[in-house]
């Protein structure tokens, strides 16, 4: 048997993981590529890409299905559910595999798993999905133009109502069309740790492909953010010098900007709620170069486990990890934290274009329970900031309930803050009256990264 189809037969049972048992999509596609270090990059980028780009267009996939089934998707065994799906993606968006390759694979599939009953109704859906014209499997626009960007943009029907509505018509496309848009891992450098050019010499000597993050549309950000870069071609990164060395940590520019909004002064004592997997903590020690302290919390030992293990890695002093619940007050910090950084819980649709599935799992009931939650987080928070200590609000989706209307929630629950203008370099290419406000919105497909939320404030002295 060949490769290719063992590597399917991998990605089927990640597939089947994701979509059937609800598991997260980038832990199943990190566990499983673990599992088989001798995948090359290339073997490794081919199971990548079609996990992910199965979940991700999973509604568009079903809507070309249930036009060349008889049987609805609904009603499909499962493990053939998931294999249809996978097969009518490298059909449909894999133009280097051969549609008779993913036929003829999809059938050995088939009868390895059991199913060789269905052998003959695997074959001929998939070769009418061959036979269907790729530019007329979306729905009429002008008939109804929410259902055509649902199916177009793979995004459920309430979602794009939703967005519709927060942003208007103008902008909806656009953020939809930004979740589908792929973009190259983003790092940060830890800059105290190791020069820019020494840090690029590395990763080129590991034949790693590297640029600025921003594409031509987005250009004019690559002068605010001189520690980010764009990595190409890394395989494993933990097989990476640079990773290794600790001078490099997996980190979209938005995830950045809370610890910018801290204005950091040297010295300064930080407690880091909700850190898991610990970017902001580590970013927050290698701007304090060895000065002040990081306090690094979460929940579970687990999240923990993690952020101690990239402690170790970055080689940072002045930074330690715990677990606690941020839920509960803890009396020996009240007022004690020059900053505290709460990133939050959210419903997490600002990352939906790294962890698609989560279009799938959310609900506006959801939504509206996180929201209460992080009331009562930032409630908890605050009284741990010090007077003229400086609290960073921050979450990576786009709704206004977790959103704006927390941060005025805060600022009418809590008079003893004001809003902090946002003046660090890094945030003068965003709307300069939102900063001056002390917040910023940013928005897939607008901005050039993830969909992310800050509010900044400082408790009066």
């Amino acid at each position: 048997m060949s490769e290719t189809v063992n590597i399917r037969n991998v990605a089927l049972n990640a597939l089947y993981a994701i979509l059937e048992q609800d598991r997260p999509s980038h832990l199943v596609i990190r566990e499983t590529l673990a599992a088989h270090p001798e995948y090359s990059r290339q073997e490794r980028a081919f199971f990548t890409r079609l996990c992910e780009g199965t979940v991700e267009q999973m509604i568009r996939l079903d809507y070309i299905l249930a036009k060349c089934s008889s049987v609805p998707v609904k009603k499909m065994k499962p493990l053939i559910r998931t294999l249809m799906r996978m097969s009518v993606y490298q059909i449909m968006f894999m133009d280097g595999v051969p549609d008779s390759a993913v036929c003829n694979e999809a059938v050995r599939l088939a009868n390895k798993r059991g199913f060789s009953g269905l052998k003959g109704f695997v074959n001929g859906v998939l070769r009418s999905v061959c036979r269907l014209d790729k530019e007329k499997t979306l729905p009429d626009r002008k008939q109804n133009e929410h259902e055509y960007l649902s199916i177009r943009y793979s995004m459920p029907l309430w979602l794009v109502e939703y967005f519709a509505e927060q942003f208007g018509i103008e902008q909806l496309e656009p953020i939809l069309n930004g979740y589908l848009t792929e973009r190259p891992m983003t790092v940060r450098m830890n800059l105290s740790r190791l020069s820019r050019e020494d840090v690029i010499g590395s990763l080129k000597r590991s034949d790693i492909g590297v640029c600025n993050p921003f594409n031509e549309h987005f250009s004019g950000y690559n002068e605010y953010f001189p520690e980010a870069l764009s990595l190409t071609g890394t395989g494993n990164l933990k097989d990476v010098e640079a990773w290794k060395q600790g001078v490099i940590q997996v980190q979209d520019i938005a995830s950045m900007l809370p610890v910018y909004a801290a204005q950091l002064n040297p010295g300064d004592l930080v407690l880091d709620l909700c850190a898991a997997p610990g970017g902001k903590s580590l970013h927050a020690a290698d701007v304090l170069a060895g000065t002040g302290k990081v306090i690094s919390r979460d929940l579970t030992e687990d999240k923990i486990k993690l952020i101690r293990e990239n402690i170790v890695r970055s080689k940072f002093t002045g930074i330690s990890a715990e677990v606690h619940d941020a839920s509960v007050f803890d009396p020996s910090l009240e007022g004690m934290l020059d900053v505290v950084i709460a990133d939050l819980p959210c419903s997490g649709l600002g990352i939906i274009g790294k962890k698609p599935d989560i279009k799938y799992r959310m609900s506006h009931d959801q939504i509206l329970e996180l929201a209460e939650l992080q009331k009562k987080l930032l409630m908890v928070a605050k009284r741990y900031v010090r007077p003229g200590g400086k609290l960073i609000f921050s979450t990576c989706t786009l709704t206004q309930e977790e959103n704006q209307e927390n941060r005025d929630f805060f600022l009418t629950e809590s008079p003893e803050f004001s809003p902090l203008e946002l003046t660090d370099r890094h945030f003068l290419p965003f709307e300069e009256a939102s900063r001056r406000e002390g917040y910023i919105q940013l928005i897939p497909g607008i901005h050039p990264c993830d969909g992310f939320y800050v509010a900044a404030f400082r408790r009066k002295e």
